[in-house]
């Protein structure tokens, strides 16, 4: 009987761990410009990272670690002109949110956050 309590208590850990943890936000961003991105640098509330480089049709995910609610920051340079555009969009640490960021031909950049899983 104790064994078995051991291991209910086991699986029990187990599924908590696997579903019921909140996941830091993951961030996708896709060079729809045409050219190479270099120096990208994404910032927020408690982070920043660096990508240093994303070339033309890709997209480059990572995860940040924001401290509490946040925005998102981005800057590139492209061609030898420098791009910088100030915090949009609003997540939080935990809830498995998704942010995306796209650049689009003419530079543009377009975040948008929301909450996945």
């Amino acid at each position: 009987m104790g064994s078995l309590l051991a291991f209910a208590t086991l699986v029990l850990v187990v599924a908590i761990l696997a579903i019921g943890l909140p996941k830091n936000p993951v961030v996708f961003v896709h060079n729809r410009s045409g050219r190479a991105l270099e120096n990208v640098r994404l910032r927020g509330s408690g982070f920043s990272e660096t990508i240093p480089r994303i070339e033309a049709g890709e997209t480059f995910v990572l995860r940040v670690a924001p401290r509490g609610k946040s925005g998102l920051a981005v800057a590139f340079d492209v061609a030898g002109e420098h791009r910088e555009v100030p915090e949009q969009g609003t997540f939080e640490p935990r809830g498995g949110y998704r942010v995306r960021v796209e650049i689009g031909p003419d530079l543009e950049v377009a975040i948008d956050s929301r909450l996945g899983h």
